[in-house]
Parts: structure tokens; sequence; C-alpha cells
């Protein structure tokens, strides 16, 4: 799960560019990667902003876009178990006395390698440039989340036309299972 989801433009080299630091555990496989992906297709107009609504909303899987592992990077790991049960008797681990000049180091270093990094300017532009509703069909969404609701409520309907019709034909015992034949109930 999410605990904190912190969004931070910032300009390199003539461009802008949107840092996006989670902080969760447990988190889906390419769960981040996904979010990342369809925000990237809504924020382009590829995607409608409905879509979101859409695919949270429904039990219908989408095709949702997969955002590239790079530049993805782990930051932090945070032991709050560990210091909670041995902070008294041990020293806490924790990068917060070290903060400003990881921050520092970050924006001057890590950054830039990222951006100006041969893998991002290819690998990540290649992938936006395949982020298309043609692949995507995010424009169905909407209408694949209806049909899969109707098609829901239709078996839904079938099955309870069903029950009906047996209830009509014969008895049930009293785990609702159809009696017939010597069987029956008196």
């Amino acid at each position: 799960y999410i605990l904190k989801w912190k969004v931070e433009p910032f300009e390199l080299n003539g461009h802008t560019y949107v840092k996006c630091e989670v902080l969760g555990q447990s988190f889906l496989y390419h769960q981040i990667r996904k979010m990342i992906g369809l925000a990237v297709a809504t924020m382009r107009n590829t995607a409608p902003e409905n879509c979101i609504r859409t695919a949270l909303g429904s039990k219908r899987k989408f095709n949702v876009p997969v955002a590239p592992e790079f530049p993805l990077y782990l930051e932090e790991c945070i032991f709050n178990a560990y210091n909670k049960n041995f902070g008294r008797d041990r020293t806490i681990l924790s990068i917060e006395p070290y903060l400003d000049s990881i921050n520092e180091f970050k924006r001057k270093v890590i950054d830039r390698k990222l951006v100006e990094s041969e893998e991002f300017n290819e690998g990540f532009w290649l992938w936006l440039k395949g982020l298309t509703n043609e692949l995507h069909e995010f424009t169905r969404w909407e209408q694949q989340a209806k049909e899969k609701l109707e098609n829901v409520e239709r078996q839904k309907q079938q099955m309870n036309k069903k029950k009906q019709q047996q209830q009509q034909t014969g008895k049930r015992d009293a785990e609702g299972n159809l009696l017939r034949g010597d069987n029956q109930a008196k």
C-alpha cells in the first residue's frame, strides 16, 4: 500500500521533468510502473481522463501501459519495525542525519546522470512513441467495462431464472439441493 506520494518537477538542460517519489510497502507486480504509465498517457492526451476512474471502478482487466523500469530506483529502505523493537537498545537505522547531503547528491549527480543516459534518451522516448490508443484501446475502456458489467448482470439473471425453474419443478433439502424421485421430501 502507498503511504506517501510526492511529485516534484525539476528543470535540466532546458527540459522539465517530473520526479515521483513513492513511500509504501507490499506493492503489486508493476503497480507503480502501471500507475506512472497511465498517468503519462492521460497527461499526453493519449488516454481520456475517465480511463483512470474506469480502470479503478471495474473488475475488468485493461491493457494498462507499463512505464519502463529505467529510470526507477530504490532510494531508501525504512526500518520502522526494527527501530521500534530494537531502537532503545541499538542504534536507530535511518538516513535522516545525512538527508541534506543525499538530496544534494541526487540533484547534482543522479538526476543528471539518469536524464543524460543513453538508456533514458532512447528507451524512454521509444516507449513514449509506442504509447498509443491503437495499442491500449483507451477510448474503448468505458465501453468494455460496461459490457463486462452487463455480462455479469446477464449471468446473474440466468442463474436466478434457473433457480426459479428448479423451485417450480421440485423440492429442496436443507442445503438447497433439488430432491427428485425417491429422495423427494414429503
